[in-house]
């Protein structure tokens, strides 16, 4: 790409490289969409990118070998020697940080994407490390007075009311809706193979979640034996996190009321989605 034509502002799309659950699904979209908007203005970047001249969204792409937790200790590190550290890429004119990792310095602006304050609001939830991590970004948040997009009026409120971050500096953004997610019903057969698939039956109630302790699922599966009606069954969809909640998927393996069936594809999903009796969120 020749030096005139650089994009102008740079995605963090490591979320979208490198798993699979929500943040992911979100990252990915919202990336797709941009893209899509105006391929010229935008690049993205990724850490665990190791594929030189791969373009993964089809647009010009930088990154570092470094996984997850090297890459936070090393943005993090910039912050504190007051240097980017992100190799050659000074001339970045925007960095979208679609996580709570962004670069000293080199940008002229960044914009940072925050979820929730659970690390702070349900500290018990999340690992020790995590919970550092996030104090420390957040604190250089407000520091820096770079822009905040959130996804949630709530969020945006915590920002201001916990962290000190200026209301002025925050933009609530809701999450849209993908393709996957938003066609008409699928047709019954399609339906019944994915049922199939996953050895389930109706009546059953949806969860979907990523097997941790801020998702609440141990509690839901307390009150879903209190109250479930005869032929209901409890479905947890989502991958293995940390915590005691990690066991369920083996805990309730041979289980014929309470199904733990792992991470499902969005199709996969869709489906379950249209034929399930109820969904449930009991996230903290």
């Amino acid at each position: 790409m020749a030096a005139d034509r650089e994009p102008r502002t740079w995605i963090d799309v490591s979320a979208a490289l490198t798993q699979r659950a929500g943040i992911a699904r979100y990252v990915r979209g919202i990336t797709e969409a941009l893209v899509k908007l105006e391929p010229e203005t935008f690049g993205t970047y990724s850490h665990s990118w190791t594929t030189p001249g791969t373009q993964p969204f089809g647009v010009a792409h930088a990154g570092t070998p470094l996984t997850v937790r090297p890459w936070r200790v090393r943005m993090l590190a910039g912050h504190f020697f007051r240097r980017t550290v992100l190799p050659g890429r000074d001339r970045f004119g925007t960095f979208l940080a679609t996580d709570l990792a962004f670069p000293f310095g080199a940008p002229a602006r960044v914009v940072a994407t925050v979820y929730d304050l659970t690390t702070i609001t349900h500290p018990e939830t999340h690992s020790l490390l995590t919970r550092l991590n996030a104090r420390i970004s957040l604190s250089l948040l407000r520091a820096r007075q770079h822009r905040v997009v959130t996804i949630s009026h709530r969020t945006a409120h915590d920002l201001s009311r916990i962290v000190g971050i200026n209301p002025s500096l925050i933009t609530v953004i809701h999450p849209g809706v993908s393709d996957a997610f938003s066609k008409p019903s699928p047709p019954h057969h399609e339906v019944s193979s994915v049922l199939s698939r996953y050895g389930l039956e109706t009546p059953f109630i949806l969860a979907v979640g990523t097997l941790e302790p801020r998702k609440n699922l141990r509690r839901l599966i307390a009150a879903f034996q209190q109250v479930a009606q005869d032929g209901e069954t409890l479905v947890i969809a989502g991958g293995k996190g940390w915590g005691n909640e990690a066991d369920l998927e083996d805990q309730y393996r041979t289980s014929k009321r309470i199904r733990v069936i792992g991470f499902v594809p969005d199709d996969d999903l869709a489906c379950l989605y249209h034929s399930c009796h109820a969904f449930v969120l009991p996230s903290l």
